[in-house]
């Protein structure tokens, strides 16, 4: 039997571990698909969440949420040194990283926020959120990077703009419940 990169740790909560490195709550009234992405470079698991349209045999993708081991890609800023000064670099490397590689895609950035060094006494992590065009559709993106147990941890939430009223909340709910696994 192949390893999960995520596992249910508590059911009544909707709580999972990715990687026994941070854990996160899913909440509903969504339905989530879970799908692990791995080669040798990343270890990723992709969740899905749905909602009825109209027809309980008719479920419409309305946001994801994307977990990552990013700790083998050289352009994943290291997190546990980053300092306030070093915020603007970081964020203008990403956001020409980013924008490449939407283009390369076939996607426009719409609209680039600034990124912010969030600190608690528990964790320490950059926020990025920004606006993509994607086949005429504007999605909002929000990345949340951090390290857990020298690892470099990148999850990325998106949502569509036309139901932010709804969703919004769902993701920043999913980056606001992460924590790191010690």
């Amino acid at each position: 039997m192949a390893l999960r990169n995520c596992k249910l740790i508590d059911p009544e909560q909707g709580i999972f571990s990715f990687l026994d490195l941070v854990t996160f709550r899913l909440s509903g009234p969504h339905f989530w698909h879970n799908e692990d992405i791995n080669d040798e470079s990343v270890k990723m698991s992709a969740f899905r969440a749905y909602e009825e349209d109209g027809d309980a045999n008719n479920l419409l993708e309305v946001g994801n949420i994307a977990i990552a081991d990013a700790t083998l890609d050289p352009t994943e800023p290291d997190i546990a040194a980053l300092q306030e000064a070093d915020v603007h670099a970081v964020d203008q490397a990403l956001f020409e990283g980013a924008q490449a590689q939407l283009i390369a895609d076939g996607n426009t950035l719409v609209r680039w926020m600034s990124s912010q060094l969030n600190q608690t006494a528990d964790m320490k992590g950059l926020v990025t959120a920004y606006i993509v065009s994607t086949q005429g559709v504007e999605r909002q993106c929000i990345a949340l990077r951090l390290t857990s147990k020298a690892r470099k941890i990148v999850a990325v939430g998106v949502f569509d703009i036309a139901k932010k009223d709804v969703l919004a909340s769902l993701i920043f709910g999913v980056m606001r419940s992460m924590a790191l696994v010690p």
